[in-house]
């Protein structure tokens, strides 16, 4: 590969232009004073939030709720979608897909409480779990009666999906406080 002259020399040229002059060391850092970080003393102190604990229930009910509806798509489809059978399944990938956009959401709600210190769970396994237990539950109603399939009279749809919802809540909430 040759290389032609008129090629390089526009960048060349460039480079010659473009390069400052030698003092500009010493008056260059004014230019930057506006960039310049804040010092550690100044700098903003965040107080303590649920953020951790709402990301990680967020996480597994909205991967429960990804994963649920993905399998009521192979199951119940009419013609059997060819990717709800390979070797990554599509519920697997829904419910990764779910639990990440469940973890951002329960992140954001979470941090919206102020904690008496970090990790406020920490220690209090029943109390997690009941958070966890109350939020699937709550996130089941409000699916089933508000969400996509407003029908708070089907009970029998309501607890087929308060169950698993609870459960993965109820075990979310246990984890975090171990």
């Amino acid at each position: 590969m040759r290389v032609r002259a008129a090629e390089v020399l526009p960048l060349v040229v460039l480079g010659v232009l473009a390069r400052p002059p030698m003092c500009a060391a010493q008056w260059m850092p004014a230019w930057f004073e506006p960039l310049r970080a804040a010092a550690a003393d100044s700098a903003r102190v965040y107080p303590t939030s649920y953020w951790f604990e709402g990301a990680t229930v967020g996480a597994a009910i909205g991967g429960t709720t990804a994963a649920l509806w993905a399998i009521g798509l192979c199951v119940d489809s009419e013609t059997r979608h060819s990717s709800c059978w390979r070797p990554i399944p599509a519920y697997a990938v829904a419910a990764a897909l779910g639990g990440a956009i469940g973890a951002g959401i329960g992140g954001l709600v979470g941090g919206l409480f102020d904690a008496p210190r970090p990790r406020p769970l920490r220690g209090h396994a029943g109390r997690g779990a009941l958070i966890g237990v109350a939020a699937g539950a709550a996130w089941a109603v409000v699916l089933q009666c508000v969400g996509p399939f407003d029908d708070c009279h089907n009970t029998g749809i309501l607890v087929a999906w308060a169950i698993p919802h609870s459960a993965v809540g109820a075990l979310a909430g246990w984890l975090i406080a171990h």
